[in-house]
């Protein structure tokens, strides 16, 4: 005979409460304060290491942890079970914490502008579904593995080119081969990253945007793990640098999509635009429930996400 699930109520009564998680104690839980005495110079360990940070809590403190982050507490997990758990979807819309500093920077700047990475409920629901269609199946890759193969023979001959490079050299290889496998997808043409004999207004704006996004996932580290909380009240140098990448990249995003609208409308006045030709972001325009500015957001947070990749 089965067992009976334990209900709702049951695992309530059995629940302990959020502070008996084990983590850091005392000046550790003070909002801000406590998070940046865990990062140099009180202790060996900065941000970009983060890793080795999180293996030093596990081993202290067991595989479930709890600490500040900046002013929010958060909860780190080891166990592979607890992770799927807290994965498996529970929620058609989940809470997420505004990614900082981009959740300070679309309210003051583009008030009625939405990203999935600050949006919750229903908006965000509204501009995740589409994309669930679209990347989340298995086969949903099968479509881009021709162009992804240019790309790759490129950033293969670009290594051979390397080969005695330094580590900081592949690094930045590998970030431009990450932007470039991104960018095709999202905006259906290739961006330039890994072009060594590109015109020189599209090298000027392909390092301009790696820089961007090189600041902007910086900033976004610097904002998570408390380094800097400032611009949380006023303009402050932090955030007025953020501002300018986050700026050109929507701009230079707006231009890809308003382009790729230009080039779908001459191709139909022609009759040689072929429906059945994979293009995420014609697909995402088809939506009537998106608007052109929520596919820009959605391709800009796409390429952000996948060069940090």
């Amino acid at each position: 005979m089965m067992a009976e699930m334990p209900g709702i109520d049951d695992r309530a009564r059995s629940s302990k409460p959020f502070s008996s998680i084990p983590g850091p104690r005392g000046l550790y839980t003070v909002p801000l304060i406590g998070t940046t005495l865990l990062f140099k110079p009180f202790s060996d360990h900065t941000p970009e290491k983060i890793d080795k940070l999180w293996a030093e809590l596990h081993e202290k403190y067991g595989s479930i942890i709890r600490l500040r982050l900046g002013k929010d507490w958060l909860v780190i997990l080891e166990d592979l079970s607890d992770i799927e758990q807290m994965l498996r979807p529970t929620d058609p819309t989940p809470y997420r914490s505004p990614i900082q500093p981009d959740g300070v920077y679309m309210k003051r700047e583009k008030p009625g502008q939405r990203t999935i990475g600050n949006t919750n409920g229903e908006e965000w629901r509204r501009l995740r579904s589409p994309l669930n269609t679209r990347m989340n199946r298995p086969s949903s890759a099968l479509p881009y593995l021709s162009i992804q193969e240019t790309v790759a023979v490129d950033f293969a001959h670009s290594l051979y080119r390397q080969q005695s490079a330094s580590p900081q050299v592949l690094q930045e290889l590998f970030f431009r081969y990450a932007s470039e496998s991104i960018g095709v997808v999202c905006f259906n043409k290739r961006l330039g990253f890994l072009d060594t004999d590109a015109d020189p207004a599209t090298k000027e704006y392909t390092e301009k945007l790696l820089q961007c996004y090189k600041t902007a996932i910086y900033s976004i580290g610097q904002a998570t793990f408390g380094k800097q909380w400032l611009f949380l009240l006023f303009r402050d140098s932090f955030y007025n640098k953020y501002k300018e990448t986050r700026d050109y990249s929507l701009r230079l995003a707006t231009q890809f999509v308003e382009e790729a609208m230009e080039e779908a409308e001459r191709k139909q006045r022609e009759g040689t635009l072929d429906p059945d030709e994979p293009n995420f972001l014609l697909s995402l325009l088809s939506e009537k429930s998106l608007k052109v500015e929520d596919a820009v957001s959605i391709c800009d947070g796409l390429l952000l996400a996948g060069s940090d990749s």
